[in-house]
């Protein structure tokens, strides 16, 4: 499911009762900014969209962030960050890393939460390697969503060659850590929780991902989901996609402390 929304600054309507949504920027980088009418100002979720690279926005997520922010009772800033193919590899990785350095001037790091369904999913991942390998510091947890983790277009995990990952690479090889993060190493990494639908097309890759995770010693919370599909977390009339997110809210108050 990859949504046709390009680019940013335009507000869904709607009756969103429980937060405000604002524009922001942050390091540069536009963001859509949801604030629950109360809450705790010292926490925050970090939220990267997906839409293959090349497409998607806080627009296009808006229901989804807006439901985790009343759920989770934070502030949720969906990042809309570079696209490619005008913008690849590593402008997008680029702008996550530097608006989560943003906030964490006003915010302690272990107070946020990264997440991001597929594209997403692989952006919050790469973000993790790389602010571990640059000795920054480290959200207090993570949650990916269907992540595509595995670009590769032979990869040894399964890998789902989309036209959109090539756009995306750039001239960078596909299986470079940065790009299919499944390749990098996992030691160091918060605490990840990881929701998917048993039979989706990434489900391959996301079992050789949690495999490398547990093996590093990560702390792996695991929500499979029967009769779904690639990110139901977006469609927030369903049933299960509300589920989902008070699972993610239970998981972010869980690692997150007060």
């Amino acid at each position: 499911f990859f949504f046709s929304s390009r680019r940013r600054h335009t507000r869904l309507q709607g009756d969103w009762s429980s937060d405000v949504c604002s524009s922001d920027l942050i390091a540069g980088c536009p963001v859509g900014r949801f604030t629950p009418k109360t809450g705790n100002s010292n926490t925050a979720i970090l939220y990267l969209h997906g839409g293959g690279f090349y497409t998607g926005s806080s627009r296009s997520h808006h229901a989804l962030m807006s439901h985790l922010c009343a759920t989770a009772n934070a502030e949720v800033f969906g990042l809309d960050y570079r696209l490619a193919p005008e913008h690849p590899y590593p402008a997008a990785l680029d702008d996550a890393q530097a608006t989560f350095r943003a906030l964490t001037e006003k915010i302690p790091p272990s107070n946020i939460m990264i997440a991001g369904d597929s594209a997403g999913g692989n952006l919050t991942m790469a973000c993790l390697h790389r602010l571990r390998d640059t000795s920054g510091p480290l959200p207090g947890c993570a949650a990916l969503l269907s992540p595509n983790v595995d670009l590769s277009a032979t990869g040894a995990f399964g890998g789902t060659n989309y036209e959109s990952h090539k756009y995306y690479a750039g001239s960078y090889p596909p299986d470079h850590p940065a790009i299919s993060p499944v390749f990098a190493e996992m030691h160091g990494l918060p605490p990840i929780l990881i929701q998917f639908a048993r039979d989706e097309v990434f489900v391959g890759e996301v079992e050789r991902l949690v495999e490398k995770l547990k093996a590093a010693e990560v702390a792996v919370d695991l929500q499979p989901f029967d009769g779904a599909f690639h990110v139901f977390q977006m469609f927030t009339e369903l049933p299960e996609s509300i589920a989902a997110i008070q699972q993610i809210a239970i998981f972010f108050h869980t690692r997150i402390p007060k």
